[in-house]
C-alpha cells in the first residue's frame, strides 16, 4: 500500500512519499532520460552528416552494454541480499 502523507510544520507543507513512490518517481524520470539519450545517439548514425568507423560504433555500444549490465547487477544484488541476510517465516506480499 502506498500512502502519501501531507505534513504541516509551522507554515510549510511537506509531502512524505513512500519509498516505493519515490523509487517509481525517480526511476521513471531517469529511465526516460536514458531512453531519450539513446535515441539521440541513434541520430548520429546518419552518414549524410557524420563519419564514423565500425570500431567507434563498437566502443559506444560496448560502453552502453557495460553500464546496463552494471546497473542490472546492482538490482540483482540488492534483491538477493534482502533474502540472504534476514530470517522470515513468510515473504511479504506486494
Amino acid at each position: 500500500m502506498n500512502i502519501t502523507i501531507l505534513c504541516i510544520r509551522n507554515t510549510e507543507f511537506f509531502i512524505m512519499e513512500s519509498k516505493n513512490d519515490k523509487f517509481v518517481r525517480l526511476a521513471e524520470g531517469r529511465a526516460n532520460r536514458a531512453i531519450d539519450s539513446i535515441r539521440s545517439l541513434a541520430k548520429l548514425a546518419n552518414r549524410n552528416h557524420y563519419e564514423f568507423s565500425p570500431e567507434e560504433v563498437q566502443k559506444i555500444f560496448a560502453a552502453l552494454k557495460h553500464e546496463i549490465d552494471e546497473a542490472k547487477a546492482a538490482y540483482t544484488a540488492a534483491l538477493a541480499s534482502e533474502y540472504k541476510h534476514r530470517f522470515k517465516l513468510k515473504l511479504k506480499k506486494g
